[in-house]
């Protein structure tokens, strides 16, 4: 529900909700605060603001956090924005195949079943990749894009390395199709620490491949390459849990 300017705005629902609203408050130019109550299988912007994913606790939550600046990336290709990470290639396949009833049934696994089948049979395209100035031809099979992560494991929290208040969107390649070096990649992306060395920073990117890759925005497919972003930074205010730590690494 929206109020007057500066007001705020809650999107009960996953991440694809939640980035929908915040389009919308974007392109508005309103300046609405943002609550998320989360209601879906990843909850991926609730997550990394700090928000406990129970809708009571959530509400009561939002009522006693703290404002913050979140950096947003503006998919210029696609006509739409994302708030977590996007990509070409194997994230989109992903979230592609891990349809609604699979979620709803499996939750995370099935995911986890997604990403096995479609790493089985990945196929290196031929890439063009732009970072700001830097121009460059490879083969690969996957470009992802993060701003923001966090993922929780047996109550620690785990990488990729990515934040949404510091201007920079993060990139990683994925070159190598076989299962075991793919998997290897995953790994290492989420050791926040060996997780640097498998990331790139740019404020703009542009991707192209032949033949065209599928592309996925916050979880969402949206059409092929060519993929086209660029950083805005603190462009939006959210509302986070009262311990969250914007600069916390």
């Amino acid at each position: 529900m929206s109020h007057r300017r500066h007001g705020a705005v809650a999107a009960a629902g996953d991440d694809g909700t939640v980035t929908a609203v915040a389009h919308g408050v974007l392109r508005s130019g309103a300046g609405a605060i943002i609550g998320i109550i989360p209601l879906g299988t990843g909850n991926g912007m609730a997550r990394v603001l700090g928000l406990p994913l129970e809708p009571a606790e959530t509400l009561a939550a939002l009522a006693t956090g703290r404002l913050v600046d979140v950096d947003v990336a503006e998919v210029v290709s696609h006509d739409t924005i994302s708030l977590l990470f996007f990509g070409a290639g194997l994230d989109a396949e992903i979230n592609r195949d891990a349809d609604a009833d699979e979620k709803a049934r499996l939750g995370a696994l099935a995911y986890l079943k997604a990403t096995l089948a479609n790493l089985r049979k990945s196929k290196n395209h031929d890439v063009t990749m732009s970072l700001d100035d830097r121009r460059t031809g490879l083969r690969a099979h996957t470009v992802t894009v993060l701003n923001a992560t966090r993922f929780d494991l047996l109550g620690m929290r785990v990488g990729p390395d990515a934040r949404p208040h510091d201007g920079q969107l993060k990139v990683t390649v994925m070159r190598s199709p076989g299962l075991l070096a793919s998997l290897g990649q995953l790994l290492r992306l989420v050791n926040k620490r060996a997780s640097r060395a498998e990331l790139e920073t740019a404020t703009l990117i542009r991707i192209e491949a032949t033949p065209p890759l599928p592309v996925q925005v916050d979880g969402d497919v949206v059409g092929e390459t060519p993929l086209e972003a660029r950083i805005l930074p603190a462009a939006l205010k959210f509302i986070s849990a009262a311990d969250y730590h914007a600069d916390e690494r």
